[in-house]
C-alpha cells in the first residue's frame, strides 16, 4: 500500500532533524519517510494485536528494532545515534541496544553477522606487535565478540580497548583468528 505524507518544518527544525538523523537537507525527506514507515509498521502491528506491550521499554525496544530494519538498512546504530534518537543517556542507549539484540536476535541475525564480518574484515594488523585494531563506537558489539571468545575458548584474551583511545580496540592474533572463523570471515 502506497501512502503519501507531508509535514511542515521550520528551517531550524529541519536542520536539527538532519543532525539527529545523520543526513543532509537533500536526503531528509527520504530519511523521514523511512522513519514514518517504521512508525506505521508499529501501529499496524498494534492494531492487529500482534505486538501488545505493557512496558514503555518494550515499546522503545520494538521501535528501535523497526528503525534498524527500516531506517538504518539493517545496521545496528551506535550508542551515540540511539542517544540522539531516543533522548537517552549513553548507559540507557547501551542497555536498549543490548536488549534489542537479545530479544530480537533472530530478526537481527543476518544484519548483525554482516556488521561483524565487516568490522573484522576491516581490522588492520599492527606491524609493531601483530595485534589487530578495530575502530568501533558500539561497546555492545565488543561484548558480543568477548562472549563468543569465552564460548569457544575461555583461555583466549578478550577484545580490549586501547590505552588513550575510546573507539579503538585491540584483538590479539589468536583471538582474531577464532572470531574470523566463528563469523565466517576469510582472512
Amino acid at each position: 500500500m502506497d501512502l503519501q505524507l507531508s509535514i511542515d518544518l521550520s528551517e531550524p527544525d529541519a536542520n536539527a532533524l538532519c543532525s539527529i538523523l545523520g543526513c543532509d537537507q537533500a536526503t531528509l525527506s527520504n530519511r523521514l519517510s523511512d522513519c514514518a514507515g517504521a512508525a506505521l509498521n508499529e501501529y499496524v502491528e498494534m492494531f492487529l494485536r500482534r505486538r501488545m506491550f505493557s512496558r514503555g521499554s518494550d515499546f522503545r525496544e520494538y521501535r528501535l528494532l523497526l528503525m534498524v530494519e527500516k531506517v538504518f538498512g539493517k545496521e545496528i546504530p551506535t550508542e551515540a545515534v540511539v542517544c540522539c534518537l531516543f533522548q537517552s543517556t549513553a548507559a540507557g542507549s547501551r542497555i536498549m541496544i543490548r536488549s534489542v539484540m537479545s530479544k530480537y536476535q533472530y530478526e537481527l541475525q543476518s544484519a548483525l553477522r554482516q556488521a561483524i564480518q565487516t568490522i573484522l574484515a576491516e581490522a588492520t594488523q599492527q606491524p609493531d606487535h601483530g595485534s589487530y585494531e578495530i575502530v568501533l563506537n558500539n561497546s555492545t558489539i565488543v561484548e558480543l565478540f568477548n562472549q563468543k571468545l569465552a564460548e569457544i575458548d575461555g583461555t583466549q584474551r578478550p577484545v580490549q580497548r586501547q590505552k588513550d583511545s575510546v573507539p579503538t580496540y585491540e584483538i590479539v592474533p589468536a583471538s582474531y583468528g577464532i572470531l574470523c572463523k566463528a563469523f565466517g570471515v576469510v582472512g
